[in-house]
């Protein structure tokens, strides 16, 4: 099947005439439970029944392609329904078929396995030398293809501690073909093959004293053991490889029970121990295990072959072998090849294919099994469509069959309904027609989508707000649904008249109410997994939780959970009910409540169980929640008034006599006590002494009169202080103060009673004899001496009492006063303070460390200083200073100053230690000797000292020197014009230097008649304007007059060639006009007039303005103006050319409006009015839209004159436009109001192809983008996948469909939050079970309403794995001390990955004296070949010696073995 050769259903139109509306570009939404196709391996039945080909016998029938020649011609294909294998369980041998019962084994018919009918026995296995069967039938393995095989199937139940065999067989020489052995830890199977004895321990284990079923099936040297029938997807318990076939020699001896040399025995009981001759499937082991073979989808009672007994889960019409994963690609039909039964309609396999009879009528019926919310029903076919269509629903519950939709030919004349009729309601039925533009017409391989929330061709009322719809919510609930298919298109050949699909598909998902985010299909009926957070319960949610109905149950939507709301009933009842007329918001789901609570316990009552019963009331601050809240009132009757036993709801206050107290009166009150019955007044008083009474009580003991003393007070009244207290006062909490006598140093505990005086020891003072005399400390440790230096210590003082610390002279520190301070040095040497100060130099010291060597008064310099108080500088350094972190700076002499300056480096030049002050050449001075003398100046070079000013006698002023760094003269004042270095050349302004006076001459030019004031420096000639002469430009030329300093010509004349005005429009009624000055101004222009039309328009004086123009308003538009300027000056004026001017076009106004019509998928009809007020010619209608993905930039549709409608062909499908329409001329544009429609989905275009990574080495991960151009809602993806091409033509695995997931991917942004009711599709899956190292194909299908887009095919390969084997090597010898190995590369499945390595290996023996506890052998690594090496010499061997080696084949990550050679 060609995956992408498929049709779909049509598209809407909406067309809307007013502004866009606000568009949601994205929205966070609920998870609900996955859509999935409901109808995958539901019961499916048709009407009439049988109508399946190839019933009862094989039949024929004719292809069905996409070319119309398939039509007129038969390519005949066959079709038969019957099993290619068996459909019972074959014969086999009864191993408990003996005639050696007796005392050591015998028969019980009380101890069986389960199931057992009444007639079965079990055979008991006691301990003895003949506890053992010999059967009477015959065990010899079965063969097919030269492959042996065989079943072994039993009952077994073990003893405790059993560890024994249930079955040996052994041929000649006693040599053990097959022996198996059980224990309640392992199973142990021992097996002759032709090359050798093997073992197999199988990690299952049979418990003891339970009866177990234990199934051992082999096919060649495949070995599957099943424990109690089968596993989860039809699996074996574990599956083996053996070392080879089973020898399949004629047994001399079988035994059961018992090894055959009398060891091994097995104690317990067998039953039903069967020996089959062939390898029994998976099911059949389940079916001889229970008595009832497990079904599948697809024709239960065929069974698979011996070499793939498993049925593959979920593709039950194929076998694979045990041991692989369930998706393998190593599979075999299990049904015949040309089989076509109709439950290949929903066996989730797009490339299975129900063929039906030859016939023109036909129901199909699925029965989902339980309500779903269906959304998509979907109708693959193989063969042409059908004229007819009927799409029936049924809800859960109901025997009436509801129409759902409709399609035909001809509506009218099949169902009496229009083609493509309206649906005025959400649950309105219509019919669409095949063959129009929204249903095209295959001529096979077609499909029908029913969309139940379509927005096309005919859009359900609903569709864009399902969970607001309550009508639709319900309309697309279903619990089985069917189809009619009648009559045939484009069939005219009898064979051709059958209805051939490839699938049935219902997308549903679990109907939970919006309560669930996921579901559990596996039962039925189904069971959504509520949420937490929605409180409800139910096999789908449909009912709140028996304690949370403080609202009624809502369905939650896509963005509202409507979690059900909790009954506040304080843990006192069970469960609560909505009562709509307690909810003060009963339309509100958030405000309000209105639940009441059922059947109030623990003694409450109440709408919310928060009062109390009669007698019973809730202590203060108990909790409303608890258990306990109501307690007895338990009033004491003798203490109550009147006998009235209830007390205060809060509280529990019972009502007392006058002296009775306590909250159930049952004690007296403060100051009384003796509670008697008899009494109206209750108790008498307690006479208490209050200075001694906690709390200054009067109370008393109930009985004895017992006052409640203070801690520290005796007595019945509290009126003494304990012993061992004093003075008691009512402001004592404790009544007396204790004497608190110090154990150290007291005698004892007790003080007098009124002072408080403790008996102290000796040197111990104090009231309370806490402390130690004067001259003594540490009162803990007895009282010490003080024992402080006398050179360190001031005299007459004393330590401390508690550390011990002596009073230390001013440099002296320590507890005994024995030591100098930090930066004192010298101990004792200065008697007044104990210690000399170290005087460091702040400013020399690192850090402006004031420490010294406490011994030798040593201070610590920084690397510029020295002297022993860091108080002098090093070497080329001066200037000690505090801030300096170095002490004292560099001398940094001038070397262009210093003496040496030009024969040592800078840094070598020495100076003055204090002063710093460096050797000058002659003529510097500075303290770097970086100045001259006066009377000369720097010379800038090493050594260079200073050079003579040679200022100019008469230039430069008498008694001055020069600037002694550039060497500046200080020149004359000002008037003299005089400048240079020397003094000897003149300013601007001046000229003719004269040495003997040294001055200049000024210039003295007319700043009338100049163009500047300086003149030549011998000359003095003056630079004139244009209409100026003579030296200092003070005279006008010939035909020139008036010198003006402000006029550039400096004299005018007339002025000559004004140029005419230009323009500028401004708008319809105002021209800006611009001109310039005269081409020959011929001095200053004083006036400019503008005249429009002969008529003065505006005067302009240039001196005031800068910018020669007008702006002329209240002019007509669209008339002509003429302009003409006149230039005055001093002398006279000139006129410019007259200018003739037009005033523009206005914009046109008025209406002016746009109608579209007829909106296809590329194409809509667009007609427009013109202005009715065009305000001039109109010359451009431009028609332009935009969309929601790009509101920004409009796209251009039209742009012409004098037309008035088009037809737009551009558009793209399923897209929100704004269309706008505007006509312009030269005075503007005016556009109509726009309008809003919307095109018509179409197939989508530019699927992508997938991204695919190899994660494993068998499985890729999978995604995909939506295309390029959704055109329309994407409902379904598909993702395809097939084995790259063989030579043959074949592929491995061939194309199918492996991930089919639905929803809605809406590329444009929505109206509502609610628009879209689904999730997208998934757009990625992981495949697993794959082949390693191999590539495969992958392609995605993307599908709206309108058809199907397919991406490229994206060709992909697995990781590498662990290679399954190596060819064993050759060897050969090459001479007496050589052997030649060689090896061919495993073939590319075997490798699976680039051998990148060869590693051979020599076999060698084990020195056993040396280890003996060592393997007799061990492999030795000999060489490393690289991947592309073929053999390998051994040299250095022993002539005539004998070798064994072994070559591992490595890929990237793993090695494998050849065999030993």
């Amino acid at each position: 099947m060609a995956p992408f050769q498929r049709q779909v259903q049509g598209v809407v139109l909406l067309i809307f005439l007013f502004s866009r509306p606000y568009l949601i570009e994205s929205q966070t939404y609920r998870d609900f439970p996955k859509l999935f196709n409901a109808a995958q391996f539901k019961p499916i039945s048709t009407t009439p029944s049988g109508s399946t080909c190839g019933i009862p016998s094989r039949s024929a029938y004719c292809k069905s392609s996409v070319y119309e020649s398939s039509l007129s011609r038969c390519f005949q294909d066959l079709c038969e329904q019957d099993c290619p294998r068996r459909t019972s369980l074959p014969s086999y041998s009864n191993l408990l078929l003996a005639s050696n019962f007796g005392d050591c084994v015998h028969r019980d018919t009380v101890n069986v396995r389960p199931g057992n009918s009444s007639e079965d026995f079990s055979s008991v296995f006691n301990n003895g030398p003949r506890c053992y069967l010999t059967p009477l039938q015959t065990s010899e393995l079965g063969t097919e293809d030269g492959v042996r095989m065989f079943t072994l199937a039993v009952w077994i139940w073990q003893e405790t501690g059993n560890e024994g065999t249930i079955y040996q067989k052994v041929g000649d020489n006693s040599k053990t073909i097959l022996q198996v052995r059980v224990s309640s830890s392992n199973i142990h199977i021992y097996y002759s093959t032709s090359s050798g004895f093997y073992h197999l321990k199988s990690l299952d284990s049979i418990p003891a004293e339970t009866w177990t079923h234990l199934g051992i099936q082999v096919y060649g040297t495949a070995l599957s053991v099943f424990l109690n029938g089968l596993g989860v997807g039809f699996a074996a318990s574990d599956t083996y490889t053996l070392a080879g076939q089973i020898h399949n020699g004629t047994a001399t001896e079988v035994r059961v029970g018992q090894a055959v040399n009398g060891s091994d025995q097995f104690l317990g009981r067998l039953q039903g121990f069967r020996f089959y001759p062939v390898t029994l499937t998976n099911r059949e082991i389940e079916e001889v295990s229970s008595g009832v073979l497990p079904s599948v989808h697809l024709q239960t009672a065929c069974r698979c072959p011996p070499s793939h007994p498993r049925v593959k889960p979920f593709r039950s019409r194929f076998c694979i072998k045990n041991g692989v994963p369930d998706n393998t690609i190593n599979q075999v039909l299990r049904l015949n090849n040309y089989s076509h039964p109709l439950e290949f309609l929903n066996d989730g396999d797009g490339n299975s294919i129900w063929v039906s009879s030859f016939l023109d009528d036909v129901t199909i019926t699925i029965d989902l099994q339980d309500e779903f919310q269906v959304f998509y029903v979907v109708l693959q076919f193989y063969s042409p469509l059908p004229t007819t269509v009927t799409i029936e629903r049924k809800r859960a519950g109901s025997p009436v069959w509801e129409r759902w939709q409709l399609y035909a030919s001809d509506c009218n004349a099949v169902f009496s309904l229009d083609n493509n009729g309206p649906l005025p309601s959400p649950t309105s039925v219509n019919c669409l027609q095949f063959g129009s533009s929204s249903l095209p017409l295959p001529l096979s391989k077609g499909n029908v989508t029913f969309n139940l929330l379509a927005p096309e061709p005919v859009p359900r009322p609903g569709h864009n707000d399902f969970y607001n719809t309550p009508d639709l919510y319900q309309f697309v609930k279903a619990s089985q649904v069917r189809v009619r298919l009648q009559g045939h298109f484009n069939v005219t050949q009898s064979r051709h008249r059958y209805y051939g699909l490839q699938e049935y598909i219902v997308t549903a998902r679990c109907q939970c109410h919006g309560h669930a985010e996921d579901c559990d299909t596996s039962t039925s009926p189904y069971r959504c997994n509520c949420l937490l957070d929605s409180h409800t319960e139910g096999n789908k949610c449909e009912r709140c939780q028996p304690l949370y109905n403080d609202k009624a149950f809502t369905v939650g939507d896509q963005l509202n959970p409507y979690n059900c709301k909790p009954c506040q009933c304080y843990n006192h009842a069970s469960s609560c009910v909505y009562n709509r007329t307690l909810d003060p918001y009963p339309e509100e789901h958030n405000r309000g409540g209105g639940g009441m609570c059922i059947n109030c316990q623990h003694n409450t009552r109440g709408q919310h169980c928060d009062r109390c019963i009669v007698e019973f009331y809730r202590p203060l601050g108990k909790s409303l929640f608890d258990v306990d809240v109501c307690s007895p009132c338990g009033c004491y009757a003798g203490g109550v008034l009147n006998g009235n036993m209830d007390c205060e709801k809060e509280g529990g206050q019972c009502y007392c006599k006058d002296y009775v107290g306590g909250r159930q009166c049952s004690e007296c009150k403060a100051g009384y006590f003796n509670l008697q019955p008899s009494s109206d007044v209750g108790c008498e008083a307690c006479n208490c002494h209050t200075d001694g009474t906690v709390g200054g009580s009067i109370s008393c003991h109930a009985t004895t009169g017992q006052c409640n003393c203070k801690a520290n007070v005796r007595n019945l009244k509290c009126d003494a202080c304990n012993f061992g207290f004093f003075n008691l006062t009512s402001t004592n909490p404790d009544g007396c103060s204790p004497c608190n006598c110090d154990p150290l140093g007291s005698n004892d505990q007790y003080c007098d009673p009124t002072t408080g005086q403790c008996r102290c020891k000796d040197n111990v003072v104090g009231k309370q004899c806490d402390r130690c005399s004067d001259g003594y400390y540490d009162f803990e440790g007895g009282c010490k001496p003080c024992g402080c230096d006398v050179q360190g210590t001031v005299p007459n003082t004393m330590c401390d009492k508690v550390t011990g610390q002596c009073v230390c002279k001013a440099n002296v520190e320590g507890r005994s006063c024995d030591q100098c301070k930090e930066g004192f040095f010298d101990f004792g040497r200065d008697v007044s303070v104990g210690c000399s100060s170290c005087d460091c130099n702040l400013a020399g010291t690192l850090n402006s460390s004031s420490l010294c060597d406490k011994a030798s008064g040593n201070c610590e310099c920084k690397s510029n200083v020295q002297g022993r108080t860091c108080n002098q500088c090093r070497g080329n350094t001066w200037n000690l200073n505090l801030t300096n972190p170095d002490g004292c700076e560099s001398c940094d002499c001038d070397v262009t100053g210093t003496q040496e300056g030009n024969e040592k480096p800078p840094n070598e030049l020495t100076c003055d230690q204090n002063s710093g002050q460096c050797t000058c050449l002659s003529q510097r001075r500075g303290r770097r000797c970086e100045e001259c003398e006066s009377g000369w100046y720097i010379n800038n070079v090493p050594g260079g000292g200073c050079l003579n000013c040679d200022c100019h006698r008469q230039g430069a002023i008498t008694g001055t020197v020069c600037n002694s760094v550039t060497g500046q003269c200080q020149c004359k004042a000002q008037g003299s014009g005089v400048t240079g270095r020397r003094c000897d050349t003149c300013q601007d302004k001046y000229y003719n230097f004269d040495p003997g006076r040294g001055e200049c001459e000024p210039c003295r030019c007319n700043p009338a008649g100049s163009l500047n004031d300086t003149c030549h420096a011998m000359t003095g000639q003056c630079e004139c304007k244009e209409f100026v002469t003579s030296l200092k430009c003070d005279q006008c030329k010939p035909d020139s007059s008036v010198l003006e300093a402000e006029n550039p010509y400096g004299c005018s004349k007339t002025p000559q060639q004004q140029p005419p005005p230009t323009y500028m429009v401004l708008n319809a009624t105002s021209l800006r006009i611009m001109w310039g000055p005269p081409d020959y101004p011929n001095g200053v222009i004083l006036t400019y007039f503008l005249f429009r039309d002969g008529q003065q328009a505006a005067a302009l004086d240039p001196n005031v303005t800068q910018v020669l123009e007008y702006n002329d308003t209240g002019l007509v538009p669209f008339t002509d103006y003429a302009y003409y300027v006149q230039a005055v000056n001093r002398h006279g004026l000139v006129q410019s050319p007259e200018a003739v001017f037009r005033t523009p076009e206005g914009p046109p106004q008025g209406r002016f409006d746009l109608m579209v019509s007829n909106v296809l998928v590329n194409t809509a009809d667009m007609r427009w009015t013109r202005p009715t007020d065009p305000n001039g010619l109109v010359l451009l209608f431009t028609l332009t839209s935009v969309t929601p993905s790009n509101p920004d930039v409009p796209l251009v549709h039209f742009n012409k004159s004098e037309e008035f409608e088009t037809q737009l062909t551009d558009l793209i499908p399923y897209t929100n436009y704004t269309f706008t329409i505007t006509a312009c001329n030269l005075g503007g544009c005016l556009s109509a109001t726009p309008v809003w429609a919307v095109t018509r989905q179409a197939a989508p275009t530019g699927q992508g192809s997938p991204n695919v990574t190899a994660i494993s080495s068998t499985a890729f991960y999978v995604e995909w983008k939506p295309p390029a151009l959704a055109n329309g809602i994407i409902i379904f993806y598909e993702l395809w996948m097939q084995g790259i091409l063989q030579p043959d033509g074949s592929r491995n695995p061939p194309l199918s469909r492996i991930f089919h997931p639905a929803g809605q991917y809406n590329p444009r942004p929505t109206v509502t939050p609610q628009e879209n009711a689904l999730v997208p599709p998934s757009t990625n899956f992981t495949v697993t079970g794959l082949e390693p190292y191999t590539e495969y194909e992958f392609l995605v299908l993307s599908q709206n309403d309108i058809g199907k887009a397919s991406s490229p095919w994206v060709v992909a390969r697995t990781l590498e794995a662990v290679p399954l084997s190596m060819p064993p090597p050759v060897i050969s010898p090459v001479s007496s001390s050589q052997l030649n190995i060689t090896w061919t590369s495993p073939e590319e499945r075997q490798a699976r990955g680039i051998i990148v390595q060869y590693r051979i290996y020599e076999r060698k023996v084990t020195n056993l004296t040396q280890n003996p506890f060592a393997p007799p052998y061990y492999q030795e690594l000999v060489h490393t070949a690289p991947g592309t090496s073929e053999f390998f010499l051994h040299g250095g061997l022993a002539p005539y010696s004998y070798h064994e080696y072994m070559v591992e084949a490595c890929n990237s990550h793993h090695v494998a073995k050849a065999s030993q050679v």
